[in-house]
């Protein structure tokens, strides 16, 4: 269903909108109310737009509050009309969204988002894939400088893992990259054949090892760091 306002009466919306915005008259309000409901009837009656259904079966839309507006959409074509709805009460209208408030937040499965929150993208996959890349380029600088394997361990534990602390916080390795992240640190170490097996590697180094850091045991502090908090709400520190 089409938008109610007509083009004929875009330049009277306009004036009437800049009249009510300049002079801030009292009855601002309730003029701003009359002026935007038509865009908000059009969202609520078009049948092509899927909102969110509430519990008793009603669906839920849109709601608006003063100027800001939220939509509540079920799949991409809701958002497609959604936004021939607003081109059409903006031709007609004369008023514009702002595009830099303006914030889409997909609810649900957030598999291929890419929101950030606190520096990270909202998709575990996503985020291990590139900090990965980045390790890579970390570990080629180190490379260059001639280390000894102790000193190659040492770079690891004081560098490269203290750096994945704050992404394995929030998600924990996948599994998927798991064996890919370990095998980026023995060739780190070695760069390419490995003379020693893994197991004795990860052993002290009193114990004829090499005190390589075993990923497994990272995973058990990060994990029980947040168990701790949730139980104790305290902070284990080790």
């Amino acid at each position: 269903m089409g938008i109610l306002l007509k083009k004929q009466h875009t330049l009277f919306e306009k004036k009437a909108r800049d009249f009510i915005f300049k002079n801030r008259v009292t009855l601002s309000a309730l003029l701003y109310v009359l002026y935007i409901e038509p865009f908000v009837c059009a969202i609520r009656t078009n049948y092509n737009i899927k909102g969110i259904i509430l519990p008793g079966g009603d669906m839920l839309k849109i709601s608006h509050y003063a100027d800001d507006t939220v939509l509540y959409l079920q799949d991409d074509l809701s958002l497609k009309e959604s936004v021939k709805v607003i081109d059409e009460f903006s031709v007609a209208s004369g008023s514009k969204i702002n595009k830099n408030k303006t914030e889409i937040k997909p609810l649900g499965q957030w598999k291929w988002t890419t929101d950030q929150l606190c520096g990270l993208t909202v998709y575990d996959m996503f985020n291990w894939k590139e900090k990965l890349l980045s390790l890579n380029k970390r570990l080629g600088l180190w490379k260059v400088r001639r280390l000894s394997f102790s000193g190659k361990v040492l770079v690891l534990k004081a560098d490269i893992l203290p750096s994945l602390l704050h992404l394995a916080y929030v998600f924990p390795l996948p599994v998927s990259l798991r064996k890919t992240f370990i095998q980026v640190l023995f060739n780190f170490c070695w760069g390419g054949y490995e003379y020693i097996r893994r197991d004795r590697m990860y052993q002290p180094i009193e114990a004829g090892g090499r005190d390589f850091p075993h990923s497994s045991q990272a995973r058990c502090v990060v994990l029980l760091k947040h168990l701790s908090f949730v139980v104790f709400c305290t902070q284990v520190t080790f």
